[in-house]
């Protein structure tokens, strides 16, 4: 999985078609590659799927950068994380990490329940037995891991026996492109259209949340 971050923003949700987000079911995943078919059940038994309209330039991007960006994905082979819009789809509140015993001083994330392993790392909240602890070497440390997290509590805040270690932040979804031929672009002049001024560029895009065993199916 790529680390790379989705650097454009989607047209605002509450304008009327622009924006979606949705959690579609995920039961199996057929595919066929050179005459072989395959039929997989996948691990997670629902998928995040964004879509909506970007447009370009918008400041800081051009088209050419948009079209660099798929063809360095390959399209939709490679991922890359997106932070859902909604906040439903992108924040865990007082997500369970683990439970102090009085020794343990490192939790991974993964060790915990209703965790996102893709979080973003500025947003993050720890707290022990519902107290806020404070970061960057205070009472713990984070490591700089997107994939499995690791918080690690210094000497003297080492969690005692039953304390509840929670946390809550924002996380980003590992997405795909739901297609890579983006046949619907609309363009539109930015001023009044004469040969100085600069073309606008609507493009429909949609993000589909990477799903165990999709890219890999013979």
């Amino acid at each position: 999985m790529s680390t790379v971050v989705w650097p454009y923003q989607f047209l605002a949700p509450e304008a009327r078609g622009n924006y979606s987000e949705r959690q579609r079911p995920v039961d199996v995943f057929g595919r066929s590659l050179g005459r072989k078919a395959a039929v997989l059940n996948l691990a997670s038994g629902r998928e995040f799927v964004a879509s909506g309209w970007i447009v370009l330039p918008d400041g800081t991007n051009d088209p050419s950068d948009f079209d660099d960006f798929v063809e360095a994905r390959s399209g939709r082979v490679d991922t890359f994380l997106y932070k859902a819009m909604r906040a439903r789809h992108r924040q865990i509140q007082l997500g369970a990490l683990g439970t102090g015993d009085g020794s343990t001083v490192a939790f991974a994330f993964s060790d915990g329940t209703n965790l996102h392993k893709f979080l973003d790392a500025d947003t993050l909240l720890v707290y022990v037995d519902g107290t806020l602890q404070t970061g960057g070497g205070t009472d713990y440390t984070l490591s700089a891991n997107f994939t499995d997290p690791l918080i690690t509590f210094e000497a003297g805040s080492t969690p005692a026996n039953t304390k509840a270690i929670t946390t809550s932040y924002e996380f980003y979804q590992s997405v795909r492109f739901g297609r890579d031929d983006f046949p619907t672009r609309f363009m539109t002049s930015s001023a009044d259209d004469d040969l100085n001024t600069q073309e606008v560029i609507r493009i429909q895009v949609e993000l589909i949340e990477d799903s165990p065993g999709a890219r890999y199916a013979t």
